[in-house]
């Protein structure tokens, strides 16, 4: 059984902006994470303070995301440069 996948509302609000290949993309990404496909996809964690932050790199767009248990919770998709 795969993992339940939230967005943040900002996150989602940014989805729906997206051109429809980057959509496609980012589904596809989001899609192989929600499996726990994850070889197939370039994710790092990140070294933040708090929490268990990791992203996932789909061209020039990051997708950063939080997992807890099997819950993936999806704050912010956005280029690289806004992200970071």
């Amino acid at each position: 059984m795969g993992l339940n996948i939230l967005f943040d509302q900002k996150a989602k609000k940014r989805f729906s902006q997206l051109p429809s290949q980057e959509k496609e993309k980012v589904a596809r990404a989001i899609g192989l994470l929600e499996l726990n496909k994850t070889e197939h996809i370039n994710i790092k964690k990140l070294r933040l303070p708090k929490g268990k932050f990791f992203r996932i790199r789909v061209g020039n767009l990051r997708i950063i995301y939080e997992q807890i248990g099997k819950i993936i919770y999806i704050s912010e998709i956005d280029f690289r440069g806004n992200v970071y």
